[in-house]
């Protein structure tokens, strides 16, 4: 075997085929503006990696549902913390517009004294929050986490039990210190 050949059984390929709908990347984290991490108090930090995360989990929906170009991204509802920075960097960001055709947001009934992002569609389950999590990790295709907060530990620990062929990528403080570290 020559060497191209053996490099070839360890490099995945995308599909030709194309998917058949816009994929759904779900992203969680802290809701309160006051208890974001420091790390996510610097939107630029945020952004940057953000972006980067959103492209990795966009190529590896991609290896499994074929060439997409189109996507939803889904959160929370209310317009803080991490939430709203994910709903902003797709819609005001340096996404391209044609890329994310949707957000949508998913909260209990609680979300009505909160600021709400204007999101296209919008799921009010149950009265306490947490009770949407079930709803929100059947409707994504795959989960982003960035910073902390129980109920978003929760949701991702739910979703690699209900979904482990889904892709999560986690971005949190011991990760952060890390990479701020070098």
């Amino acid at each position: 075997m020559n060497e191209l050949n053996f490099m070839n059984k360890f490099i995945r390929k995308i599909p030709d085929f194309v998917c058949d709908r816009p994929l759904r990347i779900g992203v969680v984290g802290y809701s309160d503006d006051a208890k974001v991490d420091e790390f996510l108090k610097s939107r630029v930090w945020t952004r940057n990696n953000l972006s980067w995360t959103i492209s990795n989990v966009q190529r590896e929906l991609q290896y499994t549902h074929g060439r997409c170009d189109q996507y939803e991204l889904v959160s929370g509802l209310t317009n803080t913390g991490v939430p709203a920075i994910a709903y902003d960097f797709v819609t005001h960001g340096s996404v391209n517009k044609e890329t994310f055709i949707k957000t949508v947001g998913f909260a209990c009934s609680k979300a009505k004294d909160f600021p709400q992002f204007p999101v296209d569609e919008k799921h009010i389950i149950g009265t306490e929050w947490g009770d949407e999590s079930e709803a929100f990790l059947a409707y994504i295709d795959a989960l982003i986490r960035i910073g902390n907060g129980k109920q978003s530990i929760r949701e991702c620990e739910m979703f690699k039990r209900l979904y482990p062929d889904k892709p999560i990528q986690e971005l949190h403080d011991s990760i952060i210190a890390q990479w701020t570290a070098a």
